[in-house]
């Protein structure tokens, strides 16, 4: 008898088993998918130009316009949080360098592990009454960098508006090549930089970056005892980032009709004498997915002949953020529209464009809505959508999909 009455618990049992097994397959499907749209979002390319200067030994022997020489820079990157980073870049061309009179060189090899004084350089350049020579080099830096956006660390993600300030530091490897006597060599290079950029675009940023890199002590040919040397850069770039820029939290819930059944109402048992009696009240949760038609989820005002949103709608722009927080499926449509009553369908076509792409740029840079969930356009003064000519000076929003 109890060996009947344990497994016929056990085989009631077995739906709550099963339903549970269904609601974490679709849990880390859900996360799966969540991680592999991640990955697919904030990439980036950049390029930019500038100069670069070499702190090394005797290199105050020319003048600071002569140590000048052209800084060039590309990469490509990726941010995983709004916070933190990774960066391939490319960067290089020259330095301008000094010889004095001392030191030894690697061109002019004694045996493995000796160098002689032979400069090769002296053959390629002039020499001067004192004996000093200048040195040229070219060269490649290839480093990863590992970035902070320091600004959205301090006040939050999209807390400082279009600027942003991004110190990174990375590791890398740097290849002097043959050039006017100086040898040719592969080193271990060591990268700090500190950014600042602007959003000049949904999708370009300008930025402003300064660069340092540290080198073994016979990068340019010439061992001195010192620790090492130095490049210094200014660069001036752009960004562009690829499509789907921005970051938004996804928690990944399952359905309620599965969460029901892992859940099961607790099971009342009566033993009446050789049998036993098992009842359960189950409840089955049926949901039917439904098309949702456009409706309106908000409106942003303007004043007249004006692309600004008029202050004080802050309350809008966060009901809209958290919308599409809680709906990750939903779309926004934004559309502009002007006062039929002033200005010809012309200007007022323009003008309802400028007012889509301003509701456009703040959603997406001060309240961090990813520009893929975002549709903009300028409708004009045609099919405006209110009676009062002065509610038309608006931007109407709407939920296009779900």
């Amino acid at each position: 008898m109890k060996l009947f009455f344990s497994g016929l618990l056990a085989l009631c049992c077995v739906p709550a088993v099963v339903a549970q097994e269904a609601v974490d397959t679709e849990r880390r499907e859900a996360e799966r998918a969540y991680v592999r749209d991640q990955l697919a979002k904030n990439w980036y390319v950049e390029a930019g130009a500038g100069a670069q200067i070499l702190f090394a030994d005797d290199a105050s022997g020319l003048g600071f316009g002569q140590r000048l020489t052209p800084s060039l820079s590309v990469a490509a990157g990726k941010w995983f949080s709004p916070y933190w980073g990774m960066r391939l870049q490319a960067r290089g061309y020259g330095f301008n360098g000094n010889t004095g009179m001392g030191g030894i060189y690697v061109a002019d090899p004694v045996d493995g592990l000796v160098y002689g004084t032979g400069d090769p350089v002296r053959s390629e350049v002039t020499i001067r009454p004192d004996g000093t020579y200048r040195r040229y080099m070219r060269y490649l830096d290839v480093h990863v960098d590992f970035r902070l956006r320091l600004l959205d660390l301090i006040g939050g993600p999209g807390g400082a508006g279009r600027w942003e300030v991004m110190p990174a530091v990375g590791l890398g490897y740097a290849r002097a090549f043959a050039y006017r006597g100086v040898p040719a060599g592969n080193f271990l290079a060591t990268h700090f930089s500190l950014a600042g950029s602007y959003r000049l675009a949904p999708s370009f940023d300008l930025n402003l970056e300064a660069h340092a890199v540290l080198l073994p002590d016979a990068f340019d040919g010439r061992i001195t005892g010192q620790p090492c040397e130095a490049g210094l850069a200014l660069t001036l770039g752009a960004t562009y980032h690829f499509p789907a820029r921005g970051f938004r939290r996804t928690a990944a819930t399952p359905p309620p009709a599965l969460e029901a059944l892992a859940a099961p109402a607790p099971a009342e048992v009566r033993v009446v004498r050789d049998t036993v009696v098992l009842t359960r009240e189950v409840r089955v949760e049926v949901s039917v997915e439904v098309a949702n038609e456009p409706f309106t989820l908000g409106v942003v005002a303007f004043a007249i002949d004006s692309s600004e949103p008029r202050p004080g709608q802050e309350v809008t722009y966060v009901n809209l953020a958290r919308y599409l927080e809680a709906h990750p499926r939903a779309m926004l449509r934004l559309d502009g529209y002007a006062d039929a009553a002033t200005g010809t369908p012309e200007y007022n076509l323009h003008l309802s464009r400028q007012r889509a792409d301003a509701v456009y740029r703040l959603l997406t840079e001060q309240y961090g809505i990813a520009p893929g969930r975002l549709q903009a356009q300028g409708i004009g003064g045609n099919g405006s959508p209110y009676d009062q000519a002065a509610w038309n000076r608006a931007v109407v929003v709407t939920v296009i999909e779900e």
